[in-house]
């Protein structure tokens, strides 16, 4: 017969490594995340890389603290580092459609478009006065001297051939006109010429036919004359205006001739001013709106200036498509809508241009489009500005086609490993894109070390948020807190944001009581009031069971019935619940039945359970022969969907208790899964299972035979209540560990069955379980014969 295995008090106690200190006010506060030095070699490691697609998936639950981290992180090494180029749209002389993008020196775009505002100004203020100037109207009438003195001399040509026949020569609105001279050397009226003898008027005719050839020659060469006096003129304007822009240019050019590409902009945009001369001439007489849009191509459209030095750290909260790459806006305007280049908006990729960018992996994936938008960029290594298709496709509209833009940025997404594992199997794309993940640990191990560092975060804490100092009974209870929320002994949740809550809360309750210092009480008050404030459907239950609606026995012994324990998890709360499991058998073929899965309301893992235990009592009852029993089973008063494998062991001590018809202990409740060997296996949510049964205990009244049985490999899992352990240590409530089914009936058994025997209460049970067997197939085989 093996001992019962009956934890202690001392067992049961939580020992802590903390270090030796009255109250915080004597340590050194300090922000790490404690034993996470995988997450963070990972990441550094990422960082260091400067090939494709070593960006970051930070993996991890939340409340962690890695977010914060890693931004402190990252915002520590960008400081450090090269600050990345400024980057700006300009208008394209050559397409209007395709706006140019131009990299400038970090820290300049702004200053670039000042000095190109500043060059436009003066150009419009300074050029109609040098136009008008001395020395343009000099040489511009030196010009038209010389080629009105080449028009005369044709003229007068013309002129002295009329002369010679009689005949004048005069320029009319319809071309020109020949018109006689009479013998008074004064042009003839119509009059005297009609006069004129018929031989006469054909001399003249005659004459004027001969002169027509000459004078169209004249006429031609001199609108040829004038064009080139035009031409001439323009060029000497282009000539004077050219080395005047370029003068005026020149310490723009020189400033900014590290980039071919400005310069040629720069040359561009001199020509288009030459171009236009006109327009600046002008300038005052002309339509404001014309002069506004027009002047609007000078324009520069900056869209990245890291005046701060080193490189960027962009935290993007909602990274949506248009979020992330920038957008073309559009003004409505009589009606239309209409846009250019100054109207680009930036994205947080242009931001993080040459820095990082961190985004959230939850609100990226739920975003429209924002994840293929992401990549795209990421396997071009360019930022492609375009509006989302089909946005405004009810409008025949133009759109703009910016220059994409070169983009080396480290992404790191944040996520749960549900989110990683789901991306990573699902889309190669992804597993291109980010090829390190940084996995943050949930727990971290209780020892001096971790311990020393947990105490400066909690200084750290204390300091920040401006909360009293705590002392060592305080960070005591804090600790068990956070290893009932690891829920183990030996480890600490690193869930710091749930630690900083009760921190918050306990520091209000202390301010209310007038302390000096947040203790122990503080924080086992916060920690009761948050779980009163969440615990109302709990309350409601627990009034169910003390109104005996929900039937439940703690005390006495019963054939065939035990207390099985379970979990109901709302998120912000759980609890532990008894669930009366019931099990009835009779002749029959070996069929085991659950009613809860017949009905539907079971799932796999607890149908897998069901399918366990038929395995162990075949291996145990079935060796020389079919069973020759049926067996149902039903959790009573479980309306709701049950899942897991943790009231295998309950089940399978009801059946066996059913079976050999031998009463079982019914103040003990458990809990545990088992295998087909009758192994007992270890389960989750084990202290809440045990602090549900203990209140049920509590209405009823605790009389010290009340208690749980557990797996043993859960021990180490016990992080109990201040008021259980005490219970315990008075004798008014056991907790018990097995290791096998056999083992529970040890425990289960009425004292009168164990009184005085030799052998393993189980073999007592199987006994008589063999014996009702056979009684069984007796009663079938004599049904046979009959």
């Amino acid at each position: 017969m093996s001992p019962i295995k009956k934890l202690s008090y001392e067992q049961l106690k939580t020992v802590f490594n903390l270090p030796k200190f009255k109250n915080t006010s004597e340590i050194k506060p300090e922000y790490q995340l404690i034993e996470q030095k995988r997450a963070i070699e990972a990441i550094n490691f990422a960082l260091e890389m400067d090939q494709f697609g070593y960006n970051i998936y930070v993996c991890g639950y939340e409340g962690i603290g890695k977010r914060s981290y890693l931004i402190d992180m990252l915002k520590k090494r960008a400081k450090k580092e090269k600050t990345p180029s400024d980057w700006v749209y300009v208008y394209n002389f050559e397409d209007i459609y395709k706006p140019i993008a131009l990299e400038l020196k970090p820290g300049t775009a702004y200053e670039f478009k000042q000095d190109i505002n500043d060059f436009i100004d003066n150009i419009i203020e300074e050029l109609p006065e040098f136009i008008s100037s001395e020395e343009f109207e000099k040489k511009r009438n030196e010009l038209i001297e010389y080629y009105e003195k080449i028009i005369l001399d044709l003229s007068n040509e013309i002129n002295e051939k009329c002369k010679e026949k009689n005949l004048v020569f005069k320029y009319t609105n319809d071309g020109f006109a020949f018109i006689p001279i009479n013998k008074n050397n004064k042009e003839m009226t119509e009059q005297e010429y009609l006069e004129l003898s018929d031989e006469d008027r054909d001399e003249i005719n005659k004459n004027v036919n001969e002169l027509k050839s000459a004078a169209y020659d004249v006429i031609r060469k001199t609108r040829n004359i004038k064009k080139e006096l035009n031409q001439k003129i323009k060029d000497i304007e282009n000539s004077l205006c050219t080395l005047y822009i370029e003068g005026k240019m020149s310490n723009l050019i020189e400033k900014y001739s590290y980039s071919d590409k400005i310069k040629q902009y720069l040359n561009n945009l001199k020509l288009d001013i030459i171009e236009n001369i006109d327009v600046f001439v002008e300038f005052e007489n002309l339509d404001k709106e014309f002069v506004e849009n027009f002047i609007n191509r000078y324009e520069v459209n900056v869209m990245v200036n890291n005046s701060i030095e080193g490189a960027p750290v962009v935290i993007e909260e909602t990274p949506e498509y248009q979020k992330l790459i920038g957008l073309v806006e559009y003004e409505n305007k009589s009606g239309n809508l209409v846009t250019d280049f100054t109207m680009i908006q930036p994205g947080s990729l242009h931001l993080a241009n040459g820095g990082y960018l961190v985004l959230d992996a939850r609100k990226l994936l739920e975003s429209y489009f924002g994840y293929e938008a992401l990549k795209r960029c990421l396997l071009l290594n360019k930022i492609i500005i375009e509006n989302l298709k089909n946005q405004l496709d009810i409008i025949p509209i133009v759109n703009l086609k910016p220059e994409p833009i070169p983009i080396k940025t480290k992404v790191i997404l944040i996520g749960t490993p549900e989110i990683y594992y789901i991306l990573y199997n699902y889309d190669e794309e992804f597993r291109k894109l980010f090829k390190i993940k940084a996995d943050f640990d949930y727990e971290f191990e209780d020892n001096n070390e971790n311990m020393i560092t947990f105490v400066k975060l909690i200084k750290y804490i204390v300091q920040e948020k401006n909360l009293k100092d705590i002392t060592f009974d305080g960070i005591q209870e804090i600790s068990a807190y956070a290893k009932r929320k690891a829920e183990s002994k030996k480890y600490l949740t690193t869930n710091i944001s749930s630690i900083i809550e009760i921190l918050e809360q306990a520091n209000q309750i202390a301010k209310d009581n007038k302390n000096r210092y947040i203790d122990k009480n503080d924080i086992k008050l916060a920690i009761e009031n948050k779980n009163k404030r969440n615990s109302l459907i709990k309350d409601k239950i627990l009034s169910l069971y003390r109104q005996n609606k929900y039937i439940v026995d703690v005390t006495g012994f019963k054939i065939g019935q035990i207390n099985a324990l379970s979990v109901v998890d709302y998120g912000d709360f759980e609890f532990g619940r008894v669930n009366k499991v019931t099990v009835n058998t009779f002749c029959g073929n070996g069929n085991i039945i659950n009613i809860d899965r017949e009905v539907g309301l079971s799932g796999n893992i607890f149908n897998k359970a069901i399918l366990i235990l038929t395995g162990y009592i075949g291996e145990k009852f079935a060796q020389t022969g079919n069973l020759s029993f049926n067996a149902s089973i039903c959790f009573e008063q479980m309306y709701g969907e049950i899942d897991g494998d943790s009231a295998t062991l309950a089940e399978t001590v009801a059946l066996l208790s059913s079976l050999a018809e031998v009463p079982i202990n019914q103040g003990i409740a458990i809990t545990g899964s088992v295998n087909q060997k009758g192994e007992v296996q270890a389960v989750g949510g084990v202290n809440t299972k045990i602090k549900g049964y203990f209140d049920i205990c509590k209405i009823f009244g605790l009389d010290g035979s009340q208690g749980v049985i557990i797996p043993e490999s859960n021990v180490d899992d016990l992080v109990l209540d201040d008021e259980i352990l005490t219970a315990v240590k008075e004798g008014n409530f056991n907790i018990y560990t097995v290791n096998s089914v056999e083992d529970c009936f040890d425990i289960l058994l009425p004292a009168s069955i164990k009184k005085g025997r030799k052998t393993n209460n189980f073999d007592y049970v199987e006994e008589k379980i063999l014996k009702r067997l056979n009684k069984f197939k007796d009663n079938k085989e004599k049904q046979k014969k009959e």
